[in-house]
């Protein structure tokens, strides 16, 4: 794809009905989830609300926001977390990911916040690469339990 077809910016009005459209008006997996719900997505900072465009059609989106003390991992007092990545299907697998995280990488480094944090699904190989790649690295595993109630 030609690079010049592509584009990279915070989100602006007109973008958050693409992302409710693509991300599944009423889904995510919380009643409070911002990108299944246009009232919702407007409340959130914009600054970390990254949208891709391919020759000006919505390609996919990032989030990421500055966060403080994660539980996680205590030592660090500041940092950020990159809490979605999603990519319109017929644009997945031409680079619009890499460009996506590699201008939130740019614009977190400029706030001089040094620690982020992101996570993907263990079954997901292609997030993965892509992470990896840009230098991130598996710290912990989270592991989900389940327990069926019988038949609903």
């Amino acid at each position: 794809m030609p690079e010049s077809s592509l584009d990279v910016r915070t989100a602006e009005d007109e973008d958050l009905r693409a992302i409710v459209s693509h991300y599944g008006p009423g889904g995510g997996d919380s009643p409070w989830d911002p990108f299944a719900d246009l009232d919702r997505i407007r409340r959130i900072p914009r600054e970390g609300l990254l949208v891709a465009l391919d020759g000006g059609t919505y390609a996919g989106f990032l989030y990421w926001y500055e966060a403080r003390k994660p539980w996680y991992d205590p030592a660090v007092e500041r940092c950020a977390r990159i809490s979605d990545l999603h990519i319109v299907p017929a644009h997945q697998g031409q680079g619009m990911g890499r460009r996506l995280l590699s201008e939130a990488l740019r614009r977190i480094r400029e706030k001089e916040i040094r620690m982020i944090y992101l996570e993907t699904d263990e079954n997901n190989a292609r997030a993965q690469r892509l992470y990896e790649s840009a230098g991130f690295a598996s710290f912990d595993r989270v592991v989900r339990y389940r327990v069926s109630l019988g038949a609903p």
